[in-house]
């Protein structure tokens, strides 16, 4: 009988029954557009023909595959000291999982500080001006992390890295043009500097030919040093974008429970992690040489080995003793008196050109 027949048959009904008959209404109203008794049937009838053990574990993880995909929830930042002991950043993602909110990952970005030239001249006060930009630097990563990123990556997929760095390099070029705006108006309004003529080197007496050796020449002004080269500036607050992003692919790779290296290879092949991975191997250096080497070795700087991808550690290093026992061969060859005496020989240049040749037939054989 409906709510108003039974009304039309008995008007006289309690209006704490009145109030329960329209909240049963309501809950069969909310299960029926959320489908919970189609997917109760079809789980308990499947559960009946299985007959699982733990029939409570069987029901979770049910449920578990139809829950919600877990989203950032807020981003907290912190401030800690690395292993220098420089103040640093920590990023830290909370995430709401199955109607829970739970600290998922953080991670620690060092902070960055400009060099001065004059550092040799007053250590102590270089050291308190780049401990407070340090300071400056974090508190502004701080804000960023509390006020726009929290509120811009609100509601975001965490295993949508390319998406959260996407969000990430449009609001760090945003700040970072607001910053060379600034820096314009400011170089606008200083007033025009006056350059300082450069001293000119002083020249060095005559020195006596006679007195001094024959066989050298010598130098009548020294070589001036070149100026160091400046420093890169760097935006106040940049490493919460780096620590961000670094927190939300650690959340990505432990939600997906895979480790982060194969999370991070998959991003950048936009495919499924292979079973099979190559790691990098170390290259190998053959010959070392430089600018104080005698002779023409200070042509080159090494002679390096490229293994081939895909080759195992032994065969590297079988393949690197080859090619410095063929080395030692030809340099021997090429020098009597022996390998020290390399650099006097005139043929070196079509020595390492030879050299060259057989490491590129080695590596790629």
């Amino acid at each position: 009988m409906s709510y108003k027949g039974f009304m039309n048959c008995n008007s006289r009904v309690s209006k704490e029954e009145q109030e329960f008959y329209d909240l049963k209404i309501k809950a069969a109203e909310y299960y029926r557009a959320n489908g919970v008794p189609q997917k109760m049937e079809g789980v308990l009838n499947d559960m009946f023909f299985d007959k699982p053990d733990d029939i409570y574990g069987y029901l979770a993880n049910y449920f578990s595959k139809l829950s919600s995909p877990p989203v950032i929830s807020r981003l907290l930042g912190k401030e800690i000291y690395d292993g220098k002991g420089h103040l640093s950043l920590q990023a830290q993602v909370r995430c709401i999982i199955k109607n829970e909110e739970k600290t998922t990952c953080s991670a620690v970005i060092s902070s960055h500080s400009e060099v001065l030239d004059n550092s040799f001249q007053d250590p102590s006060g270089v050291t308190n001006i780049n401990n407070d930009k340090r300071r400056d630097s974090v508190m502004a990563a701080l804000h960023w992390i509390h006020e726009s990123l929290n509120t811009i990556l609100k509601g975001s997929d965490p295993c949508d890295q390319s998406g959260v760095d996407k969000i990430l390099s449009d609001f760090f070029m945003a700040r970072y043009l607001e910053d060379q705006d600034i820096r314009n108006r400011e170089k606008e309004n200083q007033p025009p500097s006056v350059p300082v003529p450069e001293p000119s080197p002083a020249t060095a007496p005559p020195k006596d030919k006679k007195g001094g050796d024959k066989g050298k020449k010598g130098n009548s002004t020294e070589k001036p040093i070149p100026p160091p080269e400046p420093s890169e500036l760097v935006l106040p607050g940049s490493m919460a974008i780096g620590s961000v992003s670094l927190a939300v692919a650690k959340t990505g790779a432990l939600l997906q429970c895979i480790p982060l290296y194969k999370y991070i290879k998959a991003l950048r092949n936009q495919q499924p992690c292979q079973k099979e991975m190559h790691i990098p191997v170390p290259l190998v250096t053959l010959l070392s040489c430089g600018k104080m080497s005698p002779g023409k070795l200070n042509l080159l700087e090494e002679v390096i080995v490229i293994p081939k991808a895909g080759q195992r550690l032994k065969q590297i290093i079988t393949m690197v003793l080859e090619l410095q026992k063929e080395m030692m061969k030809l340099m021997n060859a090429a020098s009597k008196t022996g390998v020290r005496n390399i650099a006097a020989d005139p043929f070196i240049v079509d020595l390492l050109y030879s050299i060259g040749l057989y490491l590129c037939l080695m590596t790629h054989s």
